[in-house]
Formats: C-alpha cells, structure tokens, sequence
C-alpha cells in the first residue's frame, strides 16, 4: 500500500472515530434533553396546579370564615357566588382521579362548601324567624298586660256598682287576689320571654320547662277568674303568645330544629375542613414528589454529564495519542527520516561521493524515488568511470604521441 492511501486511511480511521465519538455525545445529550423535557412535561404542570391550589385553599378558608361571621341574606349570597367559583375552580383540578395520595380531594368534595353556605343561609333564616316569633311573642305579652288592666278597671266598676255583701266582698277578695297572680304570671312570662335566648343546648331545654309551667300556671289562675269579661280576651291572647311560643311552628321548636341544624352545620364546617386539610396534604405530597423527580433527573444527569466528560476525555487522549503515534510513525519513520537520509546521499551524490548505495526498500513513493535517486547514482558513477577512463586514455594517447612529434620537430630542425 502507497504512503499516500496509508495516511489517507489514517485520516478515515480518525475521522470515523471522531464520529462515533460524536454521535456518542450527541446520543447521551439527546437522551438528557428527552429526560429534561420529560420531567418539564410532567413537573411544571404539576407546580403550576400546587401554585393555583394554595391560592385556592386560602380562598375557601377565607370565605369559609366570612361565612360563620355573616349574618345577611345579601352578604351571604355573594358568598354563595364566590364560593361557586371556587368549588367549579376545585372539580377541575381533581377531575382526572390520577392523584397517588390516599384519600385525595375528589370533585364530589367541592359539594360540601356549597352545602355549608346553603346550611348557613338557612341558619340565618331560622335566626330571623325565631327572633320574628319571640318579637311577636314580646307584643302579646303587651297584650296581656293591656287586657289585665282592662279586666282591673272592669273589676273597679263592678265594685262600685255592687253592694257590699259578705258574698260580694268574698268575690271580690278572691278577684283581686286572682287579677294579681295573673299580673304576676304575666311578668314572669314577660321576663321569660325577654330573656329567652336562641342558644341551644340544656339552658334552652330548661328555658322551655319554666315557660310551660308559667303558662300552665296563669292558665289555671285564668280558669279561676269568673264574671270578669276581659277573662275572654286575655284567654285569647294567652292562647296566641302559646301558639307562638309552644306551637308546631313556634319558638321551642324552632330552637329544636335550629339545634339539630346547627349540629349539622358543624358536621359540615368540619367536613369543609377535612377537605382544606386534604387539599394541603395533597399539595404537598405532590410538591415532594415533584422535588423527588427533580432530584432523580438531577442526579441521572449528573451521571450522564460525568460519562460525557470521561467519554470526552478518554477520547481526546486516546485520539492525542494515536495522533501523536501517528505523526511520529508515519511523518517521522515514514517520510521525514527517510527524506533526510536521500537528502543527505543526492548532497553526497552532487560532491561527487557516489559509492554508497541508497537503500530502496519499499513501495511507496519516497521508495520510488530512493530508487530514482539510487539509479541516478549508478548512472553518474558509471558516467565518472568512464569519464577517467577517456581521461587515462586521452593521456597514454598524448604520452605516445608525444615522442612521434617530438622526433618530427627535431628532424625539422
């Protein structure tokens, strides 16, 4: 093989390793950049909706606060709206069910903030109700006072009408004395009724138990009232301020049905809390997971980075090395020494000093001229020899000739 298709393959050899070198690098940054753009794919998603949910838990927090404080039809139905855009907000981001957490939000848990608001609108309303039905309540004791006092001046009239015997004087000691316990059940039932509180619990049970004995209790005092008109009105109202208080619809039921609600309405308060609690578990195990994907990628590249770089290493001094034995074998060996030795020899050669012999093995091109060279020497000491051939023969010709001529001129002479 020629010198010249033997550097020429060396150059293909060394190209060819670049390449694969190169397309090795090239495979491993593809393989990081897929990785990187697996991970972003999957990551920034998932930080964004963590993002979007701590706004979202402080929101529901936020409103579920306003909500316990709120007590008008209004405030509370743009709390509904604001909460409606939130629980929409909520069934989008767990509507694909692919969370890893154990018992994670659900969109059905959104229901359960809307369920609260509606649970308070109707506390407010049972509120306005029952402070309606004691307020009534309040007018009818006022009522009852009016027509005591009615029955009073009708019972003054009748005493100055009627005389003054033992049986009238009896009627009239048990009348008065009647008229003043009605009037004393009277503003004790006032007194129950102003401080009758809508709070729940065993003060409202015994709450009740004295205002169904005090109106028993003037109700049997009323029974006792006799030949006093005004009886029937005051009977009346008696009955109204009962239906208010003790009826089906009235305030004593009322505060059982808005304990019961109440209760609820804490279930629901907490189950509303149960939900932001799991939401915050929820994010932050997903923040974990994605920090523990980043750190995995980060450390998978990291690996991938280092075997680039002892790859790249390994390859470049390998390469440096080859090139270098390369340089030296086939500049060094190869061409530059050998060019020296048959620079040195044509010097010699053009001095004149034509008997050392060029050496000519090989087939390459410096070989070819070696022996261009080595013939060229042949020829030129084949050319000196017969040049001092001609000249020893030029000098035995003149050294005969020169006695001839020398004999001519004397004989001339």
């Amino acid at each position: 093989m020629s010198l010249t298709a033997r550097l020429r393959s060396c150059v293909v050899i060394c190209l060819a390793s670049i390449c694969v070198a190169m397309y090795a690098e090239w495979n491993d940054l593809s393989r990081i950049e897929r990785k990187t753009e697996n991970l972003s794919d999957r990551t920034i998603p998932l930080l964004d909706r963590i993002a979007d949910l701590g706004d979202l838990q402080h929101g529901l927090e936020v409103t579920l606060a306003r909500i316990r404080l709120v007590d008008e039809p209004d405030g509370l139905k743009a709390l509904g709206q604001r909460l409606d855009t939130l629980a929409q907000l909520f069934r989008d981001n767990f509507s694909d069910q692919t969370d890893t957490v154990t018992n994670g939000p659900s969109p059905a848990d959104a229901d359960v903030f809307q369920k609260v608001v509606k649970g308070r609108q109707d506390l407010v309303a049972q509120y306005d109700r029952l402070e309606a039905l004691i307020s009534q309540a309040a007018s009818k004791i006022l009522a009852l006072e009016k027509s005591i006092i009615v029955a009073q001046i009708e019972f003054g009239n009748q005493q100055r009408d009627t005389g003054s015997s033992s049986q009238s004087y009896s009627w009239a000691i048990d009348t008065a004395k009647t008229l003043g316990e009605i009037s004393g059940s009277v503003a004790s039932l006032a007194i129950l009724t102003k401080d009758f509180s809508i709070d729940t619990g065993e003060k409202h049970s015994a709450e009740s138990q004295r205002l169904v004995a005090q109106i028993n209790t003037l109700a049997s005092r009323l029974a006792r009232l006799k030949n006093i008109d005004a009886r029937h009105e005051i009977a009346g109202v008696l009955v109204d301020y009962r239906k208010i208080m003790l009826g089906p619809d009235g305030v004593v039921e009322g505060l059982s049905q808005l304990q019961i609600s109440e209760a609820q309405q804490d279930r629901l308060y907490k189950e509303a809390e149960a939900v932001l609690n799991r939401i915050g578990t929820w994010s932050r195990s997903n923040t974990q997971r994605a920090a523990m994907e980043f750190r995995q990628s980060a450390a998978e590249t990291t690996r991938i980075v280092e075997r680039i770089r002892f790859v790249d290493v390994a390859f470049n001094m390998c390469m440096l090395l080859i090139s270098l034995a390369l340089l030296w074998f086939m500049i060094e060996v190869r061409m530059i020494s050998r060019i020296h030795r048959l620079t040195r020899h044509i010097q010699r050669m053009s001095r004149g000093e034509l008997d050392d012999p060029i050496n000519t093995s090989g087939s390459d091109e410096i070989s070819e001229i070696a022996k261009a060279v080595e013939k060229s020497r042949l020829t030129a000491a084949a050319l000196k020899r017969s040049n001092e051939e001609l000249e020893r023969f030029a000098y035995v010709a003149a050294h005969d000739l020169r006695a001839p001529l020398r004999a001519i001129s004397n004989l001339i002479e």
